[in-house]
């Protein structure tokens, strides 16, 4: 395998980012973060591209930062390395980004997969958040957007407590999207994106995709504009059209790919 931290393999409509150093559990790194960050912008940037998985080499998804690895002479430190910033960068692509996550997922690679919009992880899947245990308060990210994925108590638990748990209490708080069987995580994440490749509008889910992040900080009279703004601006456009036919044929949609940005 490539020595490079993070690899972008492209089949067909869906892009695959696999952090890559699998002796390490995939721990994060500087260069790791900033390999993570390109591969995003280039998947996002590939028209023929439609939705994103990210997953980890070997036996781990990410068990967090490296706190052995030395940056500019110094070891890196995840909660005060400007280039840990880049777990949160799958929130800015506009396409549907998917974690496989297949084992160990922990510290900066827990605030990786929360900022994925989806979850998949393997039923063996270990995930903590024990930065109170080195005291510390964790990455950047990491406390707002868990509060809002699993709620206040959760997610209150999962960072006070800085105990390790596995994908079944994952998947019940509400931290992962589904389970998948050991082994089954990458597979099941790459059929769940070719499904979304396949059957939803590149347009409508970018759309969606920064509406519902927009969200989380509007109260809900502008969250209502907002969606109002969003229904018109669809109502006509050729992706409209072309759903209700192939709904009314009974084929797959020809949906047009996004527009470079």
């Amino acid at each position: 395998m490539s020595a490079e931290e993070a690899l972008l393999d492209v089949a067909g409509e869906v892009a695959t980012i696999t952090l890559n150093r699998p002796d390490r559990l995939n721990a994060w790194t500087p260069v790791m973060a900033e390999l993570y960050r390109r591969h995003l912008d280039a998947a996002d940037a590939d028209p023929e591209v439609r939705a994103i998985v990210v997953t980890g080499a070997g036996r781990g998804f990410c068990a967090g930062g490296d706190m052995g690895r030395k940056a500019g002479g110094r070891e890196t430190d995840p909660g005060r390395d400007e280039p840990f910033l880049g777990a949160v960068h799958a929130t800015t692509v506009r396409k549907p980004v998917i974690a496989a996550i297949n084992g160990p997922c922990a510290g900066a690679g827990l605030t990786v997969a929360l900022h994925c919009d989806v979850r998949i992880a393997a039923e063996d899947a270990k995930f903590s958040s024990a930065f109170v245990r080195r005291g510390r308060i964790g990455t950047p990210g990491l406390p707002w957007m868990l509060v809002r994925t699993v709620g206040l108590s959760a997610a209150m638990d999962v960072m006070l407590a800085g105990r390790t748990f596995l994908a079944g209490e994952a998947l019940r708080i509400g931290l992962v999207t589904r389970t998948s069987q050991p082994g089954e995580a990458l597979a099941d994440a790459l059929a769940y994106a070719r499904e979304l490749a396949t059957w939803s509008a590149p347009a409508a889910m970018a759309a969606l995709k920064r509406a519902i992040h927009d969200s989380l900080d509007q109260d809900y009279p502008a969250a209502l504009r907002a969606g109002a703004e969003l229904l018109a601006a669809s109502r006509d456009t050729g992706d409209a059209k072309e759903g209700t036919a192939s709904w009314t044929e009974r084929r797959p949609p020809r949906f047009a790919p996004l527009p470079p940005r």
